[in-house]
């Protein structure tokens, strides 16, 4: 029989050869213990309490400026900000068409560099306004870069998590976290690869506490210790988070704030609890994940939404859409076809592209860091209005 991906079904019953090898005997009834085996036929979604879940990411186009159009779009820029110039967005539009091939209209290649952070900012002098990338992500980038690029020094195996949204009948999507009522669950492929190749998943659904069954009884056993995970961002630090929503009672509010060691009363209001949980859960989420993964001395990385392209997974999902818009019955296949089609093409994606394309990563790693300091150089060189920038909103973080 063909090995199949885990689902939340037979998690214990359909992994690969190698990870049966490291799997307790016994896990089973760690699994009853936990009490976290779900299946599709025991969610009730009647009355349901909102909960966290998926739902596919704002469509942007910003995947379409891959690592090279990155690396070319900061080569445009200190290229201006040499000679002190002040390039609108045609001009850098104008620029991009000439290093690489680009296929967005100036409308759509426009609105892209405002997703990915630049806007016109006015200077006290010539040349008046300045187009350049919002700092914060230039900060982003440099801590990320910083922190990986010493990793890859002290030799760290790299490896990177993350999920996609598998749905019969629709594109394969990044998925992004929201609060809904009443929930409605999505089937996602949870991932991990390295420069090694495929190295495990599963498929399930959101709602569920799958994640952290698969996390701990099968992802953490196979990875190499004192090494590095790297994942998105807004993602994996909520999916072990006990759903609180608007909805939830005052009793259930100021349980889930103790829980979290977070200050609270009975005195207080729901508006007031509320006002707590929305401030920082996420953070805190983050912490209980980052804490589990250190404690098998594997660090973590996170990336915005803005450096998904420094994630190796990125390539090879580029790749299946790639032949998905060559062939886009597949994504009409049946759900668990559509799901073996997925599992098939992952672990059979070869072990020299995922190698190659680490390679490729760490060069862009270096670059983008050596970029970054050069135009953080030239841009000290215009006199930025700071009453201006202090009247500009602030980036959420």
């Amino acid at each position: 029989m063909d090995p199949k991906m885990d689902t939340e079904d037979d998690l214990t019953t359909s992994i690969s050869a190698d990870e049966k090898k490291i799997i307790p005997d016994n896990l089973n009834e760690m699994l009853a213990v936990e009490e976290i085996q779900l299946t599709a036929h025991e969610q009730k979604e009647d009355n349901a309490l909102p909960t966290t879940i998926l739902i596919p990411s704002r469509e942007t186009n910003i995947e379409d400026f891959d690592l090279s159009c990155r690396i070319s779009l900061l080569k445009i820029m200190k290229t201006f900000y040499t000679v002190k110039g002040a390039p609108s967005y045609e001009d850098i539009y104008e620029e991009l068409k000439k290093q690489i091939q680009l296929t967005l209209d100036l409308p759509t290649a426009e609105q892209t560099l405002k997703t990915l952070g630049y806007s016109y900012i006015k200077t006290k002098t010539n040349p008046g306004n300045i187009l350049m990338e919002d700092p914060k992500f230039t900060f982003d980038r440099f801590h990320y870069a910083k922190k990986i690029l010493k990793f890859r020094s002290m030799g760290k195996h790299i490896y990177y998590l993350d999920e996609r949204i598998i749905e019969s009948g629709n594109y394969i999507k990044i998925p992004s976290i929201d609060v809904t009522f009443p929930a409605t669950r999505k089937t996602v492929f949870i991932h991990v690869v390295s420069q090694d190749g495929y190295i495990s998943g599963m498929f399930f659904y959101y709602d569920s506490n799958c994640y952290k069954k698969w996390l701990l009884h099968i992802l953490l056993p196979v990875m190499k210790p004192s090494s590095v995970v790297v994942m998105n961002n807004a993602l994996h630090g909520t999916v072990t988070a006990t759903p609180i929503s608007r909805y939830h009672t005052k009793n259930e509010m100021l349980q889930w704030l103790k829980e979290r060691n977070i200050p609270c009363n009975s005195n207080l209001h729901k508006a007031e609890l509320y006002d707590l949980i929305e401030r920082c859960p996420t953070v805190l989420e983050h912490q209980g994940i980052d804490n589990l993964f250190r404690a098998h001395d594997i660090e973590v990385l996170r990336l915005t939404d803005q450096l998904r392209v420094l994630s190796l997974t990125t390539h090879f999902w580029k790749n299946i859409n790639n032949e998905i818009k060559q062939d886009p019955d597949v994504i009409h296949k049946e759900q668990e076809d559509l799901q073996d089609y997925i599992y098939s093409k992952i672990k059979s994606f070869p072990q020299v592209k995922w190698f190659s394309y680490s390679k490729i990563i760490e060069s862009a790693e270096k670059t983008f860091s050596e970029l970054d300091t050069e135009i953080e150089n030239l841009l000290d060189k215009y006199e930025i209005d700071k009453e201006y920038i202090s009247s500009l909103p602030s980036i959420p973080k």
